[in-house]
């Protein structure tokens, strides 16, 4: 222990290796252009609220793409099985198994096993960054992904306007709606401002 007292563990001690940084991108674009890559931004103006209920309930081909990328995520954590089980913790644990549970007494028990394995494979994607990344390596991925995300969507824009801007002309890229676009695009302006602070002065 140093003299400046015990430091707090990290899910990984060392940096993360391209390959590493890569998974996590590749999966993180992957959720991020759905809409896009399944054909769900709507050809009708509408909300940001209403757009979440354009997909029908259990659409296939969007639980195929999101079982598969999950169960990516959880082959992946079978390399560090130990990091895994940490950034899991025991909240997580007992709030997945809570979840499981109440398939046996609610009132449509297939809404109740997707929504289940929905915020499983939505913790396994979470705890398979955290335990590949260090806490400064993630705002710089996020600054790549969201960089190479809003790219692709001004192309998107230009080569296929009727999927990359919205019925008003107004640019959504790969994503359903143009709110969504704005949000991820704040999501960048945070990591590029985490990784500013973070240099030396």
């Amino acid at each position: 222990m140093s003299a400046a007292g015990p430091t707090a563990p990290t899910l990984r001690a060392a940096p993360a290796a391209w390959v590493d940084r890569a998974q996590v991108a590749l999966l993180l674009g992957v959720l991020t252009a759905l809409p896009f890559v399944l054909g769900d931004q709507p050809t009708q103006l509408t909300s940001a609220e209403e757009t979440g209920l354009l997909a029908p309930e259990g659409d296939p081909r969007k639980q195929v793409v999101l079982m598969g990328t999950y169960a990516l995520s959880g082959l992946l954590l079978l390399r560090r099985a130990s990091a895994a089980a940490r950034g899991l913790g025991l909240a997580w644990a007992l709030l997945l198994a809570w979840c499981v549970a109440s398939v046996a007494w609610a009132d449509d028990p297939m809404l109740a096993v997707r929504r289940s394995l929905a915020l499983a494979g939505t913790v396994t994607a979470g705890v398979h960054a955290g335990a590949t990344l260090r806490l400064e390596d993630a705002p710089r991925l996020m600054r790549a992904v969201v960089a190479a995300v809003l790219g692709a969507s001004v192309l998107v824009a230009i080569a296929l306007p009727a999927q990359g801007l919205d019925p008003e002309g107004r640019l959504r890229g790969v994503f359903a709606h143009k709110n969504a676009l704005g949000t991820f695009a704040a999501l960048g302006a945070i990591a590029v401002a985490a990784t500013a602070s973070a240099r030396p002065t």
